[in-house]
C-alpha cells in the first residue's frame, strides 16, 4: 500500500531482477512497474516505473542481505509526473527444500 496526499494507493505491479553471478557479493539490476489504484477516486490512479541497481550479500546458506538504489517515477492523477530517488534494504530468508 502506498500512502499519498491523504489517500491510499494499491499497487499492482511486475518486479524483475537480473543477477550477474552466484558469488557471496552479487550485483544486480532490478525493475518494477505497474499501476497504483485509488479505489475511492479512479481519476487519481497512477502509473509508475522503478528501475534500480544494487548488491546482494549472501550471509549464510539460506540468508542474504540486499541493498539497492533507484529512481521511482510516478505519472497520472491530478498531479503531473513526480520522481523520487529511493533506497531499499532487505533480508532474504529461504526455507529448506521439501
Amino acid at each position: 500500500m502506498h500512502f499519498h496526499n491523504n489517500g491510499n494507493l494499491f499497487p499492482l505491479y511486475l518486479d524483475i531482477r537480473y543477477s550477474f553471478n552466484a558469488q557471496s557479493l552479487v550485483p544486480f539490476f532490478a525493475g518494477a512497474g505497474g499501476i497504483m489504484l485509488d479505489f475511492s477516486e479512479l481519476d487519481d490512479t497512477r502509473i509508475f516505473i522503478n528501475p534500480s541497481a544494487g548488491i546482494r550479500y549472501v550471509a549464510a546458506n539460506r540468508t542474504a542481505m540486499t541493498f539497492s538504489t533507484g529512481l521511482m517515477v510516478i505519472t497520472g492523477g491530478p498531479n503531473a509526473r513526480k520522481s523520487f530517488i529511493n533506497f531499499k534494504l532487505g533480508m532474504e530468508l529461504k526455507r529448506k527444500s521439501l
